[in-house]
């Protein structure tokens, strides 16, 4: 169960992107990359959003850009109707490369973030065993990262980016290096998580049956300088079960978001 105290943090009303364009700067004369576009959608709370497009086209770079380790060079990105311009708390981001502590217990990778809220110990541990109890990790808090799976490390990841009580979940591709059957469970157990959370998410991949499967909302981004091309919504209900996956309307859909990255 999460604790009463941390429900007191609110998850995000709203994420706003608006007319957001990016450009890399190259070495010389005529090098610079155009990345995004003019980029617009919102977010309302608890979400589901997934992100597809061709790679390369700056998917990265919107997460990184919304999270607020690249500042935004052309256009605003509000949450709760504040502009975002630097990291904090409210919005984590979850990559493939989950820069887990490996000199620290699973534990104490967990509670880290608490420790940063100046919450006292006993209750850092208190929590910390509630969340991963949350992703089912209970049973090994007294190992180090390197002792996991690759998967058991991505639901550490998640625990300790949803113990803070972030606003806005940002996932970059979390599942990519993951096997097939390790993959498909992850996506169950992250979708039965953020429901318990209450929590809004973004995520990319380029994975079109996942996106499907795990999100409300599909923004298809087109080829760098990326523009949003289409946007789809996702008629399923929740809660989601494996089964869909081969549902004759889950594949037709599937093929419809396919058939847009062309």
């Amino acid at each position: 169960m999460i604790p009463f105290e941390l429900k007191r943090f609110k998850v995000i009303a709203k994420l706003e992107v608006k007319g957001l364009s990016h450009t890399y700067q190259g070495p010389g004369q005529g090098l610079d990359v155009p990345v995004l576009g003019d980029v617009s959608f919102q977010m309302q709370s608890r979400d589901f959003v997934a992100i597809v497009g061709p790679s390369g086209c700056g998917k990265t770079t919107l997460l990184n850009l919304i999270a607020g380790f690249i500042p935004a060079q052309i256009g605003v990105i509000r949450t709760d109707g504040e502009e975002r311009r630097n990291p904090s708390a409210d919005c984590v981001l979850i990559s493939q490369e989950q820069s887990l502590f490996d000199w620290k217990t699973v534990l104490d990778n967990v509670a880290f973030g608490l420790k940063a809220r100046k919450i006292r110990r006993p209750q850092q541990i208190e929590t910390a065993k509630d969340y991963l109890e949350l992703v089912g990790l209970a049973d090994v808090s007294h190992l180090h990262p390197r002792n996991l799976s690759a998967g058991m490390k991505q639901r550490l990841a998640l625990a300790r980016a949803l113990v803070v009580q972030p606003k806005l979940l940002l996932m970059d591709e979390p599942f990519a290096s993951l096997d097939w059957q390790s993959r498909l469970k992850l996506q169950d157990q992250l979708l039965t998580i953020c429901e318990a959370a209450n929590q809004t998410v973004l995520i990319t991949t380029h994975d079109v049956a996942e996106a499907v499967y795990l999100a409300d909302r599909i923004i298809v981004l087109s080829k760098k300088p990326a523009q949003i091309s289409k946007t789809l919504q996702i008629p399923f209900r929740r809660p989601r079960v494996s089964q869909l996956r081969y549902d004759s309307k889950f594949l037709a859909l599937e093929q419809h978001v396919l058939a847009a990255l062309v």
